[in-house]
């Protein structure tokens, strides 16, 4: 039998180099910092078919949404209910191939009255694209449907709506009863497209670019528009002249806005163009404080670990 191996000698410290030892300056190089993190394609999920992770909470100025599921949220607006209007919505996001992500969601929001009732509901698609994780393409589509039932008073129209619009009502009085045996109803249909583009610098900062257009629209209805007339709240006396396709120059908005994703609060902010004057901003502004789900999770620890090591440091180079 051959006689056991010697073991290998032992390393010699004598030529081993010496790491340098990390400075303040290496420390705070290091700190993870959103603006240093790599981009996350699927953040974003208003003008995308990406959904909040389970776990994830967005309050905004105007709505709350909650990751329920895995790629499935929920939302509502607070503001909404406020003024009386039931509504929730939910969208999910099914299908993840590679690059490419397909959603759906739907909405329904709900007026009751006793003399005036309103009910809004739509359905939609979303198909995202990421080829790159610094850049990313979304398109999709929207149905919505519109159903009145009965005939509104000046009093049933919220003075916030008015006020809003700066509509002068003064013209539109009549009295529902002299016109109408039975309550009238009202149906209409639109179908809205919808396309974005983001460019994403890092996990913090991207520029997003949107577009929508309504292209058809129609509408059914009981109500004798030509003696009752209709209130110009919102352009719903524009939107009733068309009975099938609508030109895109009668009801589109685009946008070009910077989007700012800080740790919990986010901003966008921008400028755009549309056939309604100033209803670009919905979609150019928007400030949301979001919290909750594995990717901030995942962030708060990094941070988390940064700050123990730099703070060791410093005690380290108080001695």
């Amino acid at each position: 039998l051959a006689p056991p191996a010697a073991p290998p000698p032992a390393p010699s410290s004598a030529n081993a180099t010496e790491l340098p030892e990390l400075t303040f300056t290496d420390y705070d190089w290091l700190k993870p910092s959103r603006g240093k993190l790599d981009a996350n394609p699927y953040a974003q999920t208003d003008f995308t078919a990406y959904a909040l992770e389970l776990g994830e909470v967005e309050m905004g100025l105007t709505h709350i949404t909650a990751g329920l599921l895995p790629r499935t949220q929920v939302s509502t607006s607070p503001v909404l209910w406020a003024l009386g209007i039931q509504n929730v919505s939910a969208k999910s996001n099914p299908v993840r191939l590679g690059p490419l992500d397909l959603s759906i969601e739907g909405t329904t929001n709900r007026i009751p009255g006793e003399s005036f009732e309103v009910g809004y509901s739509g359905l939609g698609a979303m198909v995202s694209l990421a080829p790159h994780p610094a850049f990313g393409l979304h398109g999709g589509v929207l149905m919505h449907r519109l159903t009145t039932d009965g005939v509104p008073s000046l009093d049933a129209i919220s003075p916030w709506i008015l006020r809003a619009t700066g509509n002068d009502l003064s013209e539109w009085q009549f009295d529902p009863n002299d016109l109408y045996d039975e309550p009238p109803s009202l149906q209409a249909r639109t179908v809205q497209l919808r396309a974005a583009f983001d460019v994403r610098f890092n996990r913090r900062d991207s520029i997003v670019v949107q577009g929508r257009a309504l292209i058809n629209a129609q509408v059914t209805n009981d109500y004798n528009l030509d003696e009752l007339g209709v209130p110009p709240i919102l352009g719903i006396d524009t939107a009733l002249e068309y009975d099938g396709g609508v030109p895109v120059s009668e009801a589109y908005l685009a946008t070009v806005s910077y989007q700012l994703a800080l740790n919990h609060l986010e901003l966008r902010f921008g400028l755009g163009v549309s056939s309604q004057r100033g209803a670009w901003a919905l979609q150019a502004f928007e400030a949301s404080w979001r919290f909750g789900g594995r990717t901030r999770w995942s962030e708060y620890r990094a941070r988390s670990q940064w700050r123990q090591d730099a703070s060791g440091r410093s005690q380290e180079a108080g001695r």
